[in-house]
């Protein structure tokens, strides 16, 4: 009967904030494992989206970017 080690990992590496050690591939039981990339899947759902459906969803992500921006340049109060 075979025996099923438990998952280690090798390459312990302390996060520095380095981007090459953030990028660089991860040792796991003698595997060499890379992160998974994100996916965005806005585009993919706006696609799915009925044709009356997109103008709304437009003009509310343009408001939201609007007020984002409106809200970083407020002056600052003393």
């Amino acid at each position: 009967m075979t025996t099923v080690e438990p998952r280690r990992d090798v390459t312990e590496l302390s996060s520095t904030g380095d981007d090459a050690v953030a990028t660089a591939p991860r040792i796991v039981n003698g595997l060499t494992v890379r992160p998974r990339k994100k996916v965005n899947l806005w585009p993919y759902g706006l696609l799915l989206l009925p044709d009356f459906a997109v103008p709304l969803v437009i003009a509310g992500l343009g408001m939201r970017r609007l007020l984002r921006y409106l809200d970083a340049n407020r002056p600052k109060e003393s």
